[in-house]
């Protein structure tokens, strides 16, 4: 079996994401879109830093490129945008149930054709029928 260090990494992140879901969900309609999305962005960057500073100061190595920021920039401007549109699908009365599984749905299709496209990630057909499997289950839960 392959090396799953991620694999924490990626409970935690899903974990992260689906409070995330829930906390914009509640806060939809109760703040105005444009403020949520800064405040949001500007919680992410005092933990962001606060993370940075530690590393910083015990003695992490700290890889900085251009290319590196290039990118950070553009993952934020995405970041803020769906933030966005996420806000306002919720305005339109959309049930968590409904909205997530679609959003999340989507996330998955454009990722992997992404990865497949763009940074010539291997795509087997096992893999594939995951995916197709993976956005049929998200399909039922948005029924």
């Amino acid at each position: 079996m392959k090396n799953m260090s991620w694999v924490l990494y990626a409970v935690l992140a899903m974990v992260g994401f689906g409070l995330f879901n829930y906390f914009v969900k509640l806060s939809a309609g109760k703040i105005n879109v444009p403020l949520a999305v800064a405040i949001i962005a500007g919680t992410a960057s005092i933990i962001g830093f606060i993370v940075f500073g530690y590393y910083k100061f015990t003695g992490h190595e700290l890889v900085f490129t251009t290319q590196g920021l290039k990118f950070a920039i553009y993952a934020g401007i995405f970041t803020a945008l769906a933030e966005l549109f996420y806000y306002l699908m919720f305005l339109k009365d959309t049930p968590l149930s409904i909205g997530l599984p679609a959003v999340v749905g989507g996330t998955v299709v454009i990722g992997v054709v992404l990865g497949f496209v763009f940074l010539h990630e291997t795509l087997p057909l096992l893999k594939i029928i995951g995916v197709i499997v993976t956005l049929i289950g998200i399909t039922l839960l948005s029924i």
